[in-house]
């Protein structure tokens, strides 16, 4: 949204304060909230108009006497007849004061851009505002892409808008997983709920599980999830290693909470928004779904993907989700390691094959798990490389 209103939209007795032929010391004074005005929305739209101004003493003080208006003032203001873009400018000013929130969102004038942008970082109160509206979720489907990012949101509350997009035929295309997210959601049954009422056990337990999986699983911790030296996947590419301890038993102790309690949407999302951590264990889930969800999250490093991609364990919708990524791919330990998993597609092994130093081919040429095509693929090329074939 552009900034500020244009001088010929206001209101005459507004243009006559803040416009560049009003007098500085008028101007100041207005920007310090010392100018008698008509209405509240009066004030704050001068304070809005000079908080652009190019002066800075003016701009200053204009910002301040907006920040540090009495709060039945403000309130008087943000429920009257403003500018959209004043509101819009004031939800940012005010993101914090959740009673100041409260009187924005609940004004009729209130863009759906502005709206939006506070649903993916307001508190959990002011989501369920938000998400009460239905007329406004379904003309703007980018707050409903806001408010499931947003980690304040209830996950009865996301369900709830999600199954309202599913139900009215909305893409989402800014939440990464959305067709793993639909099928959860077509799969189970979705309770209904007052907006703004009690969080539900299930609101509990998914809040107190995307706040676990704590810093002592972090990629570099030496000893983590991902870490070196005994980590949850260090032997994934040990086909001697002992089978993987059973969901549940070791992992979900070592995070803290118990993933078999959850649904599959609320596995998706904690996919989505949780750590190195909630990932590593979800990856391994045996629904494809919530797999699939958790190498889509927008938080997978480089150093997640090097380690997933030489599992045995991960389905192979995620190998090949892998594969098929460009950037990832572009990693030479990514490529080895794909080539060396039975459950990447043949067609991309082959197609890595041709990437591989002289060192990995000849060690593929005596390897047992993978297809015989790549192999002899790995021999072939030896020979045609000086020296290789020795």
């Amino acid at each position: 949204m552009e900034h500020p209103i244009p001088l010929e939209e206001l209101a005459p007795e507004i243009a006559r304060v803040c416009g560049p032929a009003a007098p500085g010391p008028a101007k100041l004074m207005a920007a310090r909230g010392m100018m008698p005005m008509a209405r509240p929305g009066d004030l704050v739209t001068v304070l809005y108009m000079l908080a652009h101004d190019p002066v800075p003493a003016l701009s200053t003080a204009a910002k301040d006497s907006l920040a540090g208006l009495p709060p039945d003032v403000a309130r008087s203001a943000l429920s009257g007849d403003l500018d959209p873009r004043v509101l819009d400018y004031t939800a940012d000013l005010f993101q914090r004061r959740d009673e100041l929130v409260q009187e924005i969102l609940r004004n009729a004038r209130v863009a759906d851009e502005t709206v939006a942008r506070l649903a993916s970082n307001v508190s959990e109160s002011i989501v369920e505002l938000i998400a009460g509206n239905e007329v406004r979720l379904l003309r703007c489907p980018q707050i409903i892409e806001a408010l499931y990012l947003n980690r304040r949101a209830r996950m009865s509350t996301v369900d709830r808008v999600i199954e309202l997009a599913v139900r009215n035929g909305l893409t989402l295309e800014a939440i990464p997983a959305f067709r793993e997210i639909v099928a959860a959601i077509e799969g189970q049954v979705i309770l209904e709920g007052e907006p703004g009422g009690e969080a539900t056990p299930d609101d509990t337990l998914f809040t107190s599980a995307l706040g676990l999986g704590g810093s002592s699983f972090d990629l570099d911790d030496g000893g983590g999830l991902f870490g070196e030296g005994g980590g949850e996947f260090s032997d994934f590419d040990n086909p001697n290693a002992p089978a993987p301890k059973p969901a549940g038993e070791t992992d979900e102790k070592r995070l803290g909470f118990d993933v078999s309690r959850m649904t599959v949407s609320q596995k998706i999302r904690l996919a989505l928004l949780g750590n190195a951590g909630h990932r590593a264990l979800l990856i391994r889930d045996p629904n494809k779904l919530v797999a699939m969800a958790a190498i889509k999250s927008p938080a997978v490093t480089d150093q997640e993907v090097g380690v997933i991609s030489q599992s045995r364990s991960v389905s192979e919708d995620v190998i090949r989700f892998i594969a098929d990524n460009r950037e990832w791919t572009k990693t030479y330990l990514v490529k080895v390691n794909l080539v060396n998993n039975p459950k990447t597609p043949i067609a991309q092994s082959l197609r890595f094959l041709t990437h591989l130093r002289q060192g990995d081919l000849r060690a593929l040429t005596s390897s047992k798990n993978v297809p015989q095509a790549l192999t002899n693929g790995a021999r072939q090329l030896l020979q045609r490389k000086p020296g290789g074939a020795k």
